[in-house]
């Protein structure tokens, strides 16, 4: 649901920013942000169309309330049902797929006026954010993801009274698939078979001689974002002395992408890292906020398909 320009300068204006492919770019992360306040201001019956009695006034809100729509409506990738929307977004969502919009703005409906028009939509928003009981299912949506990123807290502060002190890092892996290779697998097939090249990455590092009887624990999902490229997320934690490990981990990667047909060039390796040792508030405050922080575009979508799963699973450490 891209909508026109509006000439009258009373009603709501176009959006015209132009949007980068990201897995959640700050631009769209504002956009859903403000999405979400407002719908949740419909619910509870404190979001305006008009700020006068007499309805000839359009409430600012609302001007930002359709260029944040339109962002919204831009990402593609939403329509696909492996991409579980937050519940508010969803209500959106299906109010974009309505044939009333692009008749209306192709002049199929002459008799309705854009007062009517931006009434009804609201209306009918507001409908199905009460319908689906969006509050409740919201409650959940936030609570699942809360208790897993607890559980990942819980165990950082597990692993540091064990060991006093340790390297811990945050490792992004895009799999972008080199077209010149696998080309008879079709989108699903190669997704499909993404864990399985991951968890030779993670059987590399268990092994390697670098970090041999210092892992001690590794965490790993898969996020898919906007740009359609899924992402494997890896928590690995390291025992001992402060030391770079990202030329390994490179290198290791960088052999299981070309034994694996995986495009090198686009497929950098992402490493955030952090050395944490028992009574050092400081830096482990600093990596539990990295943890919310990466939990962020689950607040707005969730992949779920072909063995890819946000959800963290644990790989075996060496120690």
């Amino acid at each position: 649901m891209i909508l026109p320009t509006i000439n009258n300068s009373e009603l709501p204006m176009q959006s015209n920013l132009s949007l980068q492919s990201a897995n959640l770019g700050s631009p769209i992360k504002h956009a859903f942000i403000e999405l979400v306040k407002d719908v949740k201001a419909i619910e509870s019956d404190k979001f305006k169309l008009f700020t006068d009695r007499h309805q000839k006034l359009i409430n600012p809100r609302v001007n930002t309330f359709w260029a944040n729509l339109n962002v919204f409506t831009q990402q593609s990738a939403l329509s696909d049902p492996a991409f579980a929307k937050n519940p508010y977004l969803q209500v959106l969502l299906d109010e974009s797929h309505n044939h009333i919009h692009p008749a209306f703005w192709s002049s199929q409906m002459p008799n309705m006026t854009p007062k009517d028009y931006f009434i009804g939509v609201l209306n009918r928003i507001g409908e199905d954010i009460i319908k689906n009981k969006c509050a409740l299912k919201c409650a959940s949506w936030k609570k699942e993801l809360a208790i897993q990123t607890n559980q990942q807290k819980t165990n950082v502060d597990k692993l540091l009274k064990k060991h006093k002190q340790m390297k811990c890092k945050y490792i992004e892996l895009p799999f972008v698939p080199d077209h010149t290779l696998c080309v008879t697998l079709t989108s699903e097939q190669k997704e499909a078979s993404y864990p399985t090249v991951l968890k030779s990455f993670l059987k590399m590092c268990h092994g390697a001689e670098g970090l041999q009887s210092k892992l001690c624990d590794m965490q790993w999902r898969f996020v898919k974002g906007l740009d359609g490229v899924p992402t494997a997320h890896i928590l690995m934690y390291v025992v001992g002395e402060d030391i770079d490990y990202a030329p390994l981990l490179n290198t290791n990667w960088n052999k299981v992408c070309i034994e694996k047909g995986l495009c090198t060039s686009s497929s950098q390796i992402q490493i955030r890292s952090i050395h944490c040792y028992q009574g050092n508030g400081v830096t482990k405050k600093y990596w539990k906020n990295l943890l919310d922080s990466c939990q962020t575009p689950l607040e707005f979508y969730r992949y779920q398909a072909n063995g890819l799963s946000y959800v963290w699973e644990s790989y075996t450490g060496n120690i």
